[in-house]
């Protein structure tokens, strides 16, 4: 069994190809490893590892209990691809993955509200402590969860830093090279195919903001 986990705290079900794109490297990797030869006649002589696929959404958003690549992705129900991903979102503090959701869960809000980095684990701790949650999980493995919201607040800052760098870029390069308007052609044919706004927002990840100006813009403007 191959287990390939995705952990979100921004709802997207666009996560499932991301999905697809891991799991066919891995599996590509795999087979380059062991030497399986995929021109086998017989499926059980290539004997590759069954996959599950978990989403852990550790935001506040309601989400359904599985996503579906025909249903969520590609819209078509009829399609021969198919992927579903178990999705896990409960922080009722019954095991040591909803405790991590838990958790999560509290630094976001102190995040929201203002709290930057460091003080802003320490007083999702210090909230979680005096509300007699996560007791037994923070007094064995406090410093660890510390070091590890360490780390990764350092790595919110790179990316952050980063994909506003190739935003920028990407920006410049596309009105250069036509790419924008290649997006709001799509966008535009996507909407006169019946697509509705929730679903064009689904696939390109724009939100429904970006999509109604893009529907409005003049392509001979943009040019």
């Amino acid at each position: 069994i191959l287990v390939m986990i995705e952990a979100q705290s921004t709802w997207s079900e666009s996560i499932l190809l991301r999905m697809l794109l891991y799991y066919v490297k891995t599996i590509d990797e795999y087979i380059k490893k062991k030497g399986i030869d995929i021109y086998k006649r017989k499926g059980r002589e290539i004997n590759i590892p069954s996959p599950r696929f978990f989403v852990i959404f550790t935001g506040i958003k309601s989400t359904p209990e599985s996503l579906s690549f025909k249903r969520d992705i590609l819209f078509d129900n009829a399609s021969s691809l198919e992927l579903e991903a178990v999705v896990i979102n409960k922080d009722d503090n019954k095991s040591e993955l909803s405790q991590y959701i838990l958790f999560s869960r509290t630094y976001d809000r102190y995040r929201r509200s203002g709290y930057k980095g460091e003080e802003a684990y320490e007083r999702a701790l210090e909230s979680l402590e005096k509300e007699g949650k996560l007791r037994e999980y923070l007094s064995e493995k406090r410093k660890e969860l510390v070091d590890v919201m360490k780390m990764l607040y350092d790595q919110e800052y790179i990316d952050e830093v980063h994909e506003k760098a190739v935003l920028s870029k990407g920006i410049a390069i596309g009105k250069e090279d036509g790419i924008v308007i290649g997006v709001v052609r799509t966008v535009k044919a996507m909407k006169e195919n019946g697509a509705t706004l929730s679903q064009i927002s689904k696939f390109t990840g724009f939100t429904i903001k970006d999509i109604e100006d893009m529907l409005a813009q003049d392509l001979d403007v943009i040019k």
